[in-house]
């Protein structure tokens, strides 16, 4: 084992080292200090970005608080809905299918006339009636059913009108007949004259015919037209006719056109209290 002491001797310190200045040594040592603190500023910045962070995520993006409860989700029970139409609801007829409106009328026609139409609930009829200018009011009625026939100067049509109540028909029955009253004669430019005559009839619950004849010049002229407006209970049948007729047969006309409607007139018992 080598003898320390020799080593010690023989050690060879190397070149010989020159100590720095005092002021050297002093700026290395401000250097030195610098840098450590500057790390452990780095260092203490670095942990709060972590614990800041880390807060953020925990408590919903709010410092430092822990995150909300999620609040419970109700369960619920959802019930298929109906499917929607855009049709409105169809409300009941008041008048009842199969009603004879059109009983007793001819059953032919010659070619090229109009014949049957109806009965329907939008069939046209008494276009045009007025008098002195003043057309036949619109019915505010509960239920409608129309029908007319036409041939060869023979023109024959039917109206049904239902109302609320039997009120109801008494006051549209007096509104249709006013014009008819007011205006028993209305001249025309071409020398005729209109003459409308409001008779009372025995028909139904109460009735009314309206005849309607012409004059020309003063003298009797062809063309009749017959309104009878029967009310039974609270239903109001307009019964008309119109052909070559003259004021002399009106009194035939009426009687027969109430015959024809006789099978009408009974079936309008289903709108009065008593029924049928």
């Amino acid at each position: 084992m080598p003898d320390p002491i020799d080593q010690l001797e023989s050690f060879d310190p190397g070149a010989p080292m020159t100590p720095l200045p005092p002021a050297e040594v002093r700026r290395l040592g401000d250097r030195h200090r610098h840098r450590r603190t500057a790390g452990v500023a780095l260092a203490a910045a670095a942990a709060v970005v972590v614990v800041a962070t880390g807060a953020a995520v925990l408590g919903g993006g709010r410092e430092g608080a822990a995150p909300d409860p999620a609040p419970p989700v109700p369960s619920v029970t959802t019930t298929p809905e109906a499917p929607r139409t855009s049709e409105p609801p169809v409300e009941p007829a008041d008048i009842p299918a199969g009603f004879p409106l059109a009983a007793a009328w001819p059953d032919e026609h010659e070619p090229g006339e109009e014949g049957l139409v109806g009965p329907g609930p939008d069939v046209e009829v008494l276009d045009g009636l007025e008098a002195c200018g003043v057309a036949l009011p619109a019915a505010p009625s509960t239920d409608r059913l129309a029908a007319r026939w036409g041939n060869v100067e023979d023109h024959r049509s039917r109206l049904l009108l239902t109302f609320d109540d039997a009120e109801g028909a008494i006051d549209f029955q007096a509104q249709l007949l006013a014009p008819y009253r007011a205006c028993p004669r209305e001249e025309t430019s071409d020398g005729f004259t209109t003459l409308s005559d409001v008779r009372r009839t025995a028909v139904g619950g109460e009735s009314w015919a309206v005849v309607r004849s012409y004059e020309f010049e003063g003298s009797p002229s062809v063309g009749l037209e017959v309104l009878h407006v029967v009310r039974l209970g609270r239903a109001l049948l307009v019964d008309t006719t119109s052909g070559e007729g003259m004021a002399a047969t009106a009194d035939g006309t009426l009687a027969g056109q109430t015959a024809d409607a006789a099978e009408v007139v009974a079936a309008m018992c289903a709108f009065t209290e008593a029924g049928c």
